[in-house]
Parts: structure tokens; sequence; C-alpha cells
């Protein structure tokens, strides 16, 4: 099997044994799912993938948030549209159909282990209730976690 192959059963099968769904923060606006992807790589990719397309639930907002030291690079090409768009439709999903909040925010977590790096997440406003780390390096992402 590919790597991408392997990639996408991993995030399935995260997303199967601990669904967003659990993880739901009841506010005393609205319910919502806040999940945090540290990392864009492969894995990052494919459970953003498989969160945008299958962690909705009803009366709940989705918000999903993308840090990675090319973060905001990573977003424009995922809402890119027209002819030869990675995800040709996320765009008018997310924009104009209110499917998701996105974020992508550019971090360094060499930077953000000390504390400074990661402030730009703002953990306080955003209330991440599910959280992936997956840097690519396995020091890295302890140190994160």
């Amino acid at each position: 099997m590919a790597k991408m192959g392997e990639y996408r059963l991993k995030a399935y099968e995260l997303l199967y044994a601990y669904p967003l769904s659990d993880f739901v923060e009841t506010g005393a606006k609205k319910r919502s799912i806040n999940l945090l992807i540290l990392g864009n790589g492969w894995m990052g990719n494919e459970l953003f993938k498989a969160a945008f397309w299958a962690g909705q639930s009803v009366d709940t907002e989705l918000n999903i948030t993308v840090a990675s030291q090319n973060a905001e690079e990573y977003g424009e090409k995922i809402l890119a549209t027209g002819s030869g768009a990675f995800f040709p439709a996320l765009r008018e999903y997310a924009e104009k159909k209110h499917y998701a909040n996105l974020r992508f925010i550019d971090v360094d977590v060499k930077d953000g282990l000390d504390g400074m790096g990661l402030d730009l997440l703002e953990f306080e406003k955003y209330h991440y209730n599910y959280v992936v780390i997956s840097l690519g390096d396995a020091e890295h992402t302890w140190l994160a976690a």
C-alpha cells in the first residue's frame, strides 16, 4: 500500500476510535468542535480531509485550525479553485455554505516549544477540544504535546 493510503487509514482509525462528536464543547452560545492540527504533512493533511468531510454534527459548529511552519501557504493551496486545485469545492463549502470555519496559522514549532511560537494559537480563546500533533519529528511532536 502506498504511504498516502497508510496515512489515510491511520486518520480514519483515529477518528473511529476517538470520534470528533465525543468532544463537543457546549458553550453559552452554541455547540462546537474545535480541532487543532499541529503539522500539515501526510498525516495532518489526511486528518484535515477526513475531519472536514465527515466532522460535522447537527447543530454543532466545526472549527479547524491548521498550524505549521507553512500553514498559510497550505491553506491557499487547498482553498484554491479552478483547474488543478487540490480540493476544488472546498472553498465553496467552507465559505459560502458555512460547512466549517478554517484557520491556517504559521507557527515555528521550535519557538513554540518555549511558549512563544504557540501563543499564536490562542488556546484560551479557541478552546481546542481535539488536538492532533503530527510534526514529522518524534522529538518535536512529544515536546509540543
